[in-house]
């Protein structure tokens, strides 16, 4: 896989470059941050869009 989401304000998309990235192995997920939007995305392996969560903290 080489690409996750794409640029944009739908859903699984975001309008900036990406701060940091998590991957789960165990749960076959991968999060992402946007360097600005105060959100979490989450993808399954295949890169499809699984959900968000909002950061109500500053998410560093």
């Amino acid at each position: 896989m080489t690409e996750l989401g794409s640029y944009g304000s739908g859903p699984g998309e975001y309008d900036t470059s990406i701060k940091d990235c998590i991957i789960d192995e165990r749960n076959g997920v991968i999060y992402l941050l946007p360097f600005v939007e105060p959100k979490i995305l989450k993808y399954d392996f295949s890169g499809r869009y699984v959900g968000k969560r909002y950061c109500f903290f500053e998410c560093v």
